[in-house]
């Protein structure tokens, strides 16, 4: 959402920007450490209760998809886009996506996630876990705005600022 003041703006013309151009969006998979195994509690285990809906849905589909659990069946993502990152991601097995790596079934990291939000590795560090849960990163994360986008409009937001000087300045 953007707002311009009636006070300052006597129509509102602000335009978002439109999708970017093809060849522009990046595959989910290269925000993702797929050369060294995750963390074990970010895989899904025979015996989970999860488990036998991803090991199904992956066996039925492509390896290098994206999968979700939604309530009671597993979604494929094929556009190897990744799907909005929710602030109930937490530690169940809802709404996070999901991959597969060499090692298994696993829930994407708290790191994988910042980076899909466009935070770069080197902007901020992971707390340690018994000082703020995985569970409490992930609704961060999933609450925060998506960086490369927040540049996008605030380079719109710009222009039309100085559009408003210009026009003030007369």
């Amino acid at each position: 959402m953007v707002a311009l003041s009636s006070d300052a703006f006597a129509a509102n013309n602000f335009r978002f920007p439109g999708p970017l151009p093809p060849g522009h969006r990046r595959p989910v998979r290269e925000f993702l450490d797929l050369r060294t195994k995750a963390p074990a509690r970010f895989y899904f285990k025979p015996g989970d209760r999860y488990y036998p809906h991803f090991e199904k849905a992956v066996a039925n589909g492509d390896p290098k998809a994206i999968y979700q659990l939604r309530r009671n069946y597993v979604r494929e993502n094929k556009s190897g886009l990744c799907f909005a990152l929710m602030a109930n991601m937490g530690d169940g097995g809802h709404n996070q996506p999901v991959i597969v790596d060499r090692w298994g079934i696993r829930k994407i990291t708290p790191r994988e996630c910042a980076r899909l939000q466009g935070y770069g590795d080197r902007w901020f560090k992971i707390p340690d876990p018994e000082v703020v849960s995985w569970y409490q990163f992930s609704k961060q994360i999933g609450n925060s705005v998506t960086v490369p986008l927040v540049k996008r409009i605030a380079r719109v937001v710009i222009a039309e600022l100085k559009r408003l000087n210009a026009a003030q300045a007369r």
